[in-house]
């Protein structure tokens, strides 16, 4: 008797009992309306038999609309739950710091997702020109934060290059890294802005030049500027979510076979360029090649260093007249 008081589902013979008096009750309807509309083969517009189905389809929209309320009811349910059991209710943000308090316990060190966050410097033995970084503004208001990501980084195995106009191409080397970023979101929250932050210290500069990558020693710049003496830039990022391989086959496959080759052609366009690419280019060290200076000549060289940045950003002097 005990286990009997605790179940809170119906027994399979109490169902059956449900069902069988819907039935009933269904059928009984349908008698009465024989007898109140003519019958089907008097030709009339609306006969018995247009009654009896539209009975039955109002009955099935009813059923519908009681499973849906029970489903929703359940749902609710649980809801409350999870939220009396964690406190409160989740957003993106919490459960962002979620992903990176377990991705701490998951991954080793050297694996785990790190703040996109660099320091524009010469090398270990030199101080910070100034730093770069992506953060994320977050759906409740708080402080931004850089975004967290997968990174691989390895030397240049081979020279990249861009072009800075159809006579001049720019080749380069360094360090690369290569960054995944696992976004969070939930249906019906407007996920929180994205921007590229790049900070200069005083006397330092740096080239920040943004874009994509086309191909494997490709790199397109969109923009480019200067960041020099404490400036502190932010640059809006626009992000756009491509639907998922699945999403895709469904939304195309009603679609007319040249439709759909021209939807797959566009979205391998769009599957090329979404590579965001940011490229430094320190200016100390390029200016010490361009001027034929011993390394590490202009470190120090405070006032030197401004006056040729100067002479070629406002005044255009050309590279010839300054060198030997």
């Amino acid at each position: 008797a005990g286990e009997e008081s605790r179940l809170v589902t119906l027994k399979s013979s109490e169902v059956n009992a449900f069902l069988a008096e819907q039935l009933r009750s269904l059928k009984e309807r349908v008698e009465a309306l024989k007898g109140t509309f003519p019958a089907a083969d008097t030709g009339k517009v609306i006969s018995a038999a247009e009654v009896q189905i539209m009975v039955c389809l109002r009955h099935i929209q009813d059923l519908s609309q009681y499973l849906v309320d029970g489903v929703d009811c359940i749902e609710d349910m649980l809801r409350q739950q999870l939220t009396s059991a964690i406190g409160r209710e989740l957003t993106s943000a919490d459960f962002a710091a979620y992903a990176k308090y377990h991705n701490r316990r998951l991954f080793r060190g050297e694996f785990a997702p790190r703040p996109f966050c660099y320091s524009v410097r010469r090398s270990t033995q030199h101080s910070p020109e100034g730093h770069i970084s992506i953060e994320e503004q977050q759906a409740d208001g708080s402080m931004s934060e850089p975004v967290y990501t997968m990174v691989s980084c390895a030397s240049a195995s081979a020279p990249m290059e861009f072009a800075l106009n159809a006579a001049t191409t720019v080749r380069f080397g360094g360090e690369r890294c290569l960054h995944a970023w696992l976004r969070h979101s939930f249906s019906g929250e407007a996920p929180g802005g994205a921007f590229l932050s790049a900070q200069a210290r005083q006397f330092s500069s740096f080239i920040v030049l943004v874009g994509r990558i086309s191909s494997a020693t490709t790199f397109e710049p969109k923009h480019g500027v200067i960041v020099q003496n404490r400036d502190d830039l932010r640059i809006p990022l626009l992000l756009e979510a491509l639907p998922s391989p699945k999403e895709f086959r469904d939304a195309i496959e009603s679609l007319s076979p040249e439709q759909q080759a021209f939807a797959r052609a566009f979205r391998a366009m769009q599957l090329e360029s979404t590579l965001f690419a940011v490229l430094v280019v320190q200016i100390k060290p390029q200016l010490e090649r361009l001027l034929r200076l011993p390394p590490e000549s202009l470190t120090k060289e405070i006032r030197l260093t401004q006056d040729l940045t100067e002479l070629f950003l406002q005044y255009q002097i050309p590279a010839d007249l300054l060198t030997a």
